[in-house]
């Protein structure tokens, strides 16, 4: 093994695998006539498996012997691992050369050998030097433009220009537009990618943790100030996080935060959170003189009406539709062209113009059947040919057509757990969720989860989802979080099954997601009774939970079989609560019965002592009413008191016939 690691890491040594001619100093793979220029990191990957062929080369020191110091997502091994399949014709389902070992790294299974190697053939020795710089696709489909794409950014640049002009000379200003009408690139690769001299610019996610998104986005800037990196770890108090960003804004002349895809507050975080947050940018602005951008859909900008921090927004509104014309002309032909590439025919460019232009969110169809396209090229002719377009299916059917094909790779026994797994990446307004992939993989059950985790990887390996690391602060104790979500809103408009599967759950998806903020709520403030639903909201959720077909993540889970105890220590104690009443109204009863019993025997005591008295007054002069007054009396109470003057009533005269 040391001899293979010590010929792998030999720079400029060739070497094969399989059938395949590895040339790492010029960055690519040969085999007879056919040559595949790769991007310079997917060699490196390629290398590093190589030196480990037949081992499992677990994925995060795959990620820190490739990347290095570099802070990239999950999602940079997955695409450089596509990367590869594609350039060796591989099958992830039935590899021949990289095998995916689910939610554990990946394995070079075809041989690697050193021995004496052919000459390349005369096309690999004629292959255009231009053909080395695109490893990297200029077309990010599904996915937005970001800072690193900016090159490859065409088409907005009257808008990017405008959108300078207003922040300069305004503190808080709201992009808007509908979904799919490129927001993200525009601010991304336009706005943040092109700040001026002396400026900063940094952009945020608000996601279900606005506030640690927020910290995040300054960390790289505090790196080396210990200080300050401590008290990122208290960000969630506003005056901290004030502080913070004051400390930070001090480092330039002028400073820009893009909080993109801004809806997030709303559809993931609870009212009180989203309160919170807007306060804080809100100081931000006014106490840190931080320049604030928003980005959202349009759909939402009524939410922002609710919070009065937000109100300066809509005095200067900047609403963004897709690029028409020459411009959108541009974005489709320059990123090709600047690679040396170009369509077959204008007319297919016309067609594919044509078919989204004035179109409400069809850009990024657009965008995914380009990138399609770029990924089909003919290579020899550095074309993008009519018969790769209309395989494809066109710009209307190009989506949807490789989602299809996905899940028809994914096989039909495993369609459930393709939906349970968007069930739980949609929200009910629509847009995408963020979702933890442990917290995602324990809807299933326990038997089922090695297949979960299997569909999750193909889905991400087809760039339907998009998989990335949530790094902690620095100093932080928590553990970094693989998250995932899907690539783009447009998949839910433009994917027919998934529409029917997201219009036959729309009853209970409302219920799905305030169940799911509110268990993350109970779990970060240590699990207390008080925050459990109760009363109605309880019932509602029994009822829901009997007609959901879902399943529910563990600590959505946890958070039912809560409130389902705490409903039945409830129940148990108003039913101790009902029988102590009853125990309590019958003692109580029976004292009373008593007392009243008590009393009517007194009376009768005090009334028979009267009528002895009476008798006692007679007795001398009327033996015989005496006579009647000691009978009254003993009718009323028996007493020794009456027989006496009864007795001496009749000693002293005879009765009366």
């Amino acid at each position: 093994m040391s001899t293979k690691i010590e010929k792998v890491s030999e720079l400029g040594a060739q070497f094969r695998i399989g059938d395949w001619l590895v040339e790492p100093s010029l960055n690519r793979i040969s085999r007879g006539e056919t040559l595949v220029q790769l991007e310079s990191k997917a060699i490196d990957v390629l290398l590093y498996l190589a030196a480990r062929a037949g081992e499992l080369v677990d994925r995060r020191d795959l990620q820190d012997a490739v990347w290095q110091t570099e802070f990239v997502s999950y999602n940079a091994v997955v695409g450089r691992i596509s990367e590869l399949r594609e350039a060796f014709e591989d099958d992830a389902r039935e590899p021949r050369y990289i095998e995916t070992i689910p939610k554990r790294g990946y394995r070079l299974i075809a041989e690697v050998s050193f021995g004496p190697l052919p000459q390349p053939g005369a096309a690999v020795l004629a292959e255009s030097a231009h053909e080395v710089a695109d490893g990297r696709s200029p077309y990010p489909g599904l996915k937005p433009f970001g800072e690193s794409d900016t090159e490859d950014f065409f088409g907005r640049e009257a808008e990017i220009a405008a959108l300078w002009r207003k922040i300069a000379s305004r503190r808080l200003l709201a992009v808007i537009g509908s979904s799919g009408s490129g927001k993200s690139s525009l601010v991304r690769a336009g706005v943040v990618a092109r700040a001026p001299p002396g400026w900063r610019a940094v952009v945020c996610q608000p996601g279900e943790e606005p506030f640690l998104a927020l910290a995040r986005a300054f960390a790289a800037d505090l790196a080396g100030d210990p200080e300050e990196m401590r008290r990122l770890l208290a960000f969630h108090d506003p005056d901290v996080a004030l502080a913070v960003a004051a400390r930070w804004r001090g480092r330039w002349d002028e400073t820009l935060l893009v909080v993109d895809q801004f809806e997030e507050l709303f559809t993931l975080n609870p009212e009180p959170i989203r309160e919170r947050f807007a306060e804080l940018l809100r100081r931000l602005v006014d106490g840190a003189g931080i320049h604030v951008v928003l980005v959202l859909r349009d759909d939402f900008l009524i939410d922002c009406q609710c919070h009065a921090q937000l109100l300066p927004i809509f005095s200067d509104l900047t609403p963004l539709g897709p690029p028409a014309g020459r411009e959108l002309r541009r974005a489709v032909t320059e990123p090709a062209a600047r690679r040396l590439y170009g369509f077959e025919s204008e007319s297919m460019v016309d067609e594919m113009v044509g078919g989204v232009e004035g179109e409400r969110g069809a850009l990024p169809l657009l965008a995914f059947t380009v990138s399609r396209l770029w990924e089909l090229r003919d290579r020899e002719r550095r074309l993008l040919t009519r018969e790769a377009y209309e395989r494809i299916g066109g710009v209307s059917g190009a989506l949807a057509q490789h989602a299809e094909a996905t899940l028809g790779a994914i096989g039909e026994e495993r369609l459930p757990i393709v939906r349970e797994l968007f069930r739980n990446l949609v929200t009910a307004q629509g847009t995408r969720a963020v979702r933890d992939v442990d917290e995602l993989l324990s809807v299933f059950q326990p038997d089922v989860r090695h297949s979960a985790d299997a569909v999750l990887e193909a889905l991400v390996d087809a760039r339907l989802l998009t998989a990335f690391e949530a790094e902690p602060a620095e100093g932080a104790a928590a553990r970094t979080l693989h998250r995932v979500e899907i690539v783009h809103e447009s998949l839910l408009q433009a994917w027919p099954r998934l529409v029917r599967w997201e219009a036959q759950d729309a009853e209970g998806a409302l219920l799905h997601d305030l169940l799911h903020q509110a268990a993350r709520i109970w779990d970060e403030h240590g699990r207390p009774d008080d925050l459990l639903w109760s009363g109605a909201a309880f019932r509602e959720y029994a009822v829901w939970r009997e007609r959901y077909p879902g399943g529910l993540t563990d600590l959505e889970d946890a958070f039912g079989r809560s409130m389902t105890v705490l409903a039945d220590r409830r129940r148990r104690r108003r039913r101790l609560v009902v029988t102590a009443t009853i125990a309590v109204l019958v003692a109580v009863t029976a004292v009373l019965a008593l007392l009243w019993r008590q009393s009517v025997q007194e009376t009768r005591r005090a009334e028979a002592r009267k009528l002895i008295a009476l008798g006692r007054v007679e007795l001398d002069r009327n033996p015989a009413g005496a006579v009647a007054y000691a009978r009254a009396s003993l009718e009323l109470a028996d007493s020794i008191e009456a027989r006496m003057l009864a007795v001496e009533s009749l000693w002293a005269g005879p009765p009366t016939l």
